[in-house]
């Protein structure tokens, strides 16, 4: 059974509970909707492709839309007040008599434990008194950091918590059996983050009072090893490490008094026994490539002497760590690579690229309002994208040059100081994605100049299409959530290049300062890249289900609500960091308050198919597969709105899976769709029918197998951003069939490539209209004049074109 279903404590006990509760409300949701879906595409299918009559149409229903949007909202209402409350119970403990304090210092990449009220340090094995029949045994820990942020999570016992440099955190635990539990650094904190392993292990009372009496003993003295200790005492190693009862006093290592007691070396690795040891002093980089201990050169007669004595200093179990496919830097460089890429070099500039064409066409004008404005955001963002990736190449005058950025594209300071981030990588990633961001700005700033000033006549804001609600709201979203990014990397690089200390904790600064600019970008970027995707699916379930949209007018109100609550939501990304208990519970309303206008266009595409005469065509597989994957990445979007749910889940796979459900299942997948809808129009020809279903199935069928199984290694408590991982925790099924989804993935995107080349090639003429749809951009030519059309159209409803087909039966009267 999974840790966090398993637990072994109170804490972890609420959290498990609570998570199940959650898990059950969604579950009947996907039941509902999901079923509700299915049962539209098997009823209302049109198998007679010849029958061009439209259905009746039902242009929405106040009562129902009313309904719909009254049920979610009272659902995430007494669901939030459940998680706000069960906020204040975690974080409300206190300690007695009877509980332990234990200060944690996470360092790179190793723990260290001072036990206060005993005077005890060790590192990277915690014990614990257990509970029993008699007494229950919280241990209530002070979290530190002494260079980078990192999280202590044991899932079994507790969710994470972040110790952040500059920062105090606290967290409660409780073990109610003797057992060694495991856990580990959930948050990337550099090369060895996967590697940053701890054990807790939970002894009785007795047995704990005798460990704490057996650490306060001085370092044993035996003759034999003195050759050894004078080695050791003569070398850097009494600098960085200390030996109670000798002159070693060092602070930058772990506390090595008692270093046989304890049954791991290198922060879990490898078992503590002799032959490691060895190999641990001998070439630290054989076992943890790149941590801090420096290689001593030592002779095959020092190495001996030393370990000699450190043999003497007793010893406990065992553990064994997997080995790797790549390297621990050239994981971490591929991880940011990919995040920055997707992101901005990626889906941006295809939802620009979209919007560029086709928002002009929909509203009858000929162009975007500032040509040169547009070019300008263009060369801005090609710029940026190249200047990123010549951080990998290598040649004089390229400073820093021949490695890429390895901090995540997240960049969480301080590791991107000086100090962890050497070279110029970081400075590469800071001007690519700042160059970027303001080719975005003129984009956004384009883009709603064009929509309030160039729609055609007739065209009031409550007839335009939804894609062009979709836009403008998204624009807006990048004008208010760009510059906070932009200010941030500013700072970023002040700090890097002129000394100043915005991010630098050492001296005064706040890596907290970074997350929140962050994030206050982060979050709403989520909704700029999913709005464009709204409005792709808006337009193309209407026309393959012969239905206008249910619910315009809802559903354009749902998307400013969207947009509004989404710039209040962004330390939703921040529950771990320590924040108080009402800012967790005011954002953890706030993630659930944005599910209702999410849901309400789910509710209102899922009401278009019904009664409709539905025309699988590839594009309509496409949008019908993005309601699919979005409906699931919604769902665990509300889990993870749950704070304490929050804590087991948000480093772990299950986040990465989650994220990919909203962007790639979300976004990607209603790209394709508006992909196979509009390039008839921008070309003039289709694309192939039967290879783009072969392309559909094949991205459906690989995507859930790629990202699916990552829900359940992530409840079994597989961390993400982690290069390797250790054996026996039933994760590598799960990776492997995950494998298998990303191949299936690749041949899918094959087959939509050599599509591609043959329809440019040779694809059948596509007409002007070949989709028999109903906005203006079906109007003109296809591929468009370079002025769009000859005479600007005036509008008089949602369907121009449907009224210019039918002067008898006009859309204006219905509307």
């Amino acid at each position: 059974m999974p840790e966090m279903f398993n637990p072994a404590g109170s804490a972890a006990e609420y959290i498990r509970d609570l998570f199940i509760l959650v898990i059950a409300i969604c579950f009947v949701i996907f039941v509902a909707v999901g079923g509700a879906l299915v049962y539209f595409i098997v009823r209302f299918r049109d198998h007679n492709g010849s029958d061009n009559t439209e259905p009746p149409q039902i242009y929405g229903s106040k009562p129902i839309e009313v309904a719909w949007t009254l049920a979610p909202a009272l659902t995430v209402f007494v669901l939030a007040l459940v998680v706000v409350r069960s906020v204040f119970d975690l974080r409300g403990q206190e300690p007695t008599a009877n509980d332990q304090r234990v200060r944690v210092v996470g360092h790179q990449w190793w723990w260290e434990f001072e036990y206060p009220e005993h005077g005890v340090i060790t590192a990277n094995e915690m014990v614990i008194p257990a509970s029993d029949e008699e007494l229950d045994r919280k241990v209530f820990l002070q979290l530190e950091s002494a260079d980078v942020i990192h999280s202590f999570w044991m899932p079994k016992l507790a969710g994470k918590t972040d110790l952040v440099p500059g920062r105090t955190n606290h967290m409660w635990i409780e073990a109610n059996m003797v057992s060694p539990y495991f856990g580990r650094c959930a948050e990337y904190c550099g090369t060895q983050h996967a590697n940053m392993l701890l054990r807790v292990d939970a002894v009785s009372q007795k047995e704990f009072d005798a460990w704490i009496a057996a650490q306060k003993e001085p370092a044993r003295e035996v003759a034999s090893a003195k050759p050894g200790k004078e080695r050791f005492m003569a070398l850097a190693c009494a600098n960085c490490h200390t030996i109670r009862g000798t002159r070693a006093n060092g602070k930058f290592g772990p506390d090595l008094t008692h270093l046989m007691s304890r049954k791991t070396i290198a922060a879990g690795m490898v078992e503590n026994n002799r032959a490691n040891l060895v190999r641990w002093v001998e070439d630290p980089d054989e076992i943890k490539l790149g941590c801090r201990m420096p290689d001593m050169r030592l002779s095959e007669a020092d190495v001996k002497q030393i370990v000699d004595y450190l043999a003497l200093l007793i010893r406990l179990q065992l553990w064994k760590a997997e080995n790797t496919l790549i390297e621990p830097d050239t994981f971490n460089e591929l991880f940011t690579m990919h995040g920055t890429t997707m992101i901005f070099f990626v889906v941006m500039p295809m939802i620009a690229g979209f919007a560029n064409i086709l928002v002009p066409l929909m509203i009858g004008c000929r162009d975007v309002a500032f040509p040169r404005l547009n070019a300008m955001g263009f060369w801005l963002s090609l710029f940026g994208g190249t200047l990123l990736y010549m951080s990998y190449f290598t040649g004089e005058g390229l400073y820093g040059a021949g490695s890429a950025p390895d901090v995540g594209w997240f960049a969480y300071a301080p590791l991107t100081s000086p100090a962890y981030a050497r070279g110029g990588s970081v400075d590469y990633w800071i001007l690519g994605t700042t160059l970027t961001g303001i080719g975005t700005l003129t984009f956004g700033v384009n883009l709603i100049a064009t929509i309030i000033a160039l729609r055609a006549p007739g065209m009031r804001m409550s007839k335009v299409p939804l894609f062009v609600w979709m836009m403008l709201i998204d624009a807006i979203l990048i004008i208010f959530a760009f510059p906070p990014l932009t200010a941030a990397q500013f700072m970023l690089l002040i700090d890097r290049k002129l000394g100043a200390h915005f991010f630098d904790t050492q001296a005064g600064g706040s890596a907290i300062l970074w997350q929140h600019l962050f994030w206050f970008f982060g979050h709403p970027e989520v909704y700029i890249m999913a709005l464009p995707a709204f409005g792709i699916i808006s337009e193309v379930i209407p026309v393959f289900s012969r239905k206008v949209i249910f619910g315009y007018t809802s559903m354009a109100m749902a998307t400013a609500a969207i947009g509004f609550i989404s710039m209040g939501v962004w330390a939703h990304h921040m529950f771990t960091v320590g924040l108080s208990d009402g800012l967790d519970a005011f954002f953890s309303a706030a993630s659930f308050l944005i599910a209702v206008p999410t849901g309400i266009k789910i509710f209102n595409w899922t009401a278009t198919l019904y009664g409709g005469k539905l025309q699988l065509h590839t594009p309509m597989l496409f949008a019908l597969g993005f309601l699919s994957m979005f409906l699931i990445g919604g769902l665990t979007g509300i889990m993870l709105a749950a704070v304490p749910v929050d804590w087991q889940v948000s480093d772990s796979y299950f986040l990465v899976a989650h994220f990919h459900y909203v962007l790639f299942g979300g976004s990607l997948f209603a790209l394709m769709a508006g992909f196979y809808y509009w390039f008839p129009k921008v070309t003039g020809r289709m694309l192939g029918d039967t290879l783009g279903k072969i392309h559909f199935w094949l991205l459906f069928i690989g995507f859930n197998l790629l990202f699916g199984p990552m829900h359940i290694s992530g409840v079994l408590g597989m961390p993400r951003r982690v290069f390797t991982y250790e054996a026996g925790n039933g994760w590598e099924i799960w990776n492997q069939i995950s494998t298998v989804g990303a191949i299936i993935m690749g041949v899918g995107f094959l087959v939509f490539f050599w599509n591609l080349l043959v329809s440019l090639k040779s694809g059948k003429i596509a007409g002007d209209d070949p989709w028999d749809a109903w906005t203006l951009e079906w109007a003109t030519t296809s591929p468009p004049a370079s002025y769009n059309f000859e005479v600007i159209p005036e509008v008089r409803s949602r369907r121009p074109l449907w009224d210019l087909k039918h002067p008898e039966d006009p859309d204006w009267k219905y509307e």
